[in-house]
């Protein structure tokens, strides 16, 4: 493109201003860019760390309160191991409550002879603070026991969020 007299014509000084305003603007997203990875890897790092450990705890639960058979039974007909095992990973707010359903799970050993062996396919984290945490599980139930003389084979496939079971699959039971 060729210049004509109608053309501002480009000083010196306003190549030095342009240039100047240009530089402020590369130093000032560079800061900015350093300042937000500085500080971001640490908190997500805390974070992340934060929710592989709730991960973890969530997943440890399941397979231990959701795994009993015949074999924990003690004399009187109760699971001390059992309770023992989930008793190790809860919190003290909740242990009331498990000691309500444990009961449950020694009454179907007890009187069914139920085996049950969960598998966790996933868990996940929907919310996490300092003192709580919401999660997220999938996976199944297999429940074998005896109706009859005949063993039986149960399986129960689902997933969970938070206080509600979202989806769930109740696979076929199956005997000889």
């Amino acid at each position: 493109m060729t210049s004509t007299s109608e053309d501002p014509p480009r000083s010196a000084a306003f190549r030095l201003g342009l240039l100047v305003v240009l530089v402020v603007v590369i130093l000032a997203c560079s800061a900015t860019a350093v300042t937000l990875w500085a500080t971001r890897s640490d908190a997500e790092g805390d974070t992340q760390a934060g929710r592989e450990a709730v991960m973890a705890q969530t997943e440890q639960f399941v397979l231990r309160a959701f795994a009993y058979s015949p074999e924990l039974l003690d004399d009187q007909g109760g699971m001390p191991e059992y309770r023992e095992r989930v008793g190790e990973i809860i919190t003290p707010k909740f242990s009331a409550s498990f000691e309500e359903s444990a009961g449950v799970a020694e009454q179907l050993v007890t009187e069914a002879g139920v085996s049950r062996v969960p598998d966790v396919f996933a868990t996940g984290v929907a919310s996490l603070d300092e003192d709580s945490a919401r999660t997220l599980i999938a996976g199944s139930l297999s429940d074998t026991y005896t109706v009859d003389g005949v063993d039986m084979l149960g399986t129960l496939t689902g997933t969970s969020g938070g206080d509600s079971v979202t989806a769930l699959r109740n696979g076929a039971c199956t005997g000889p």
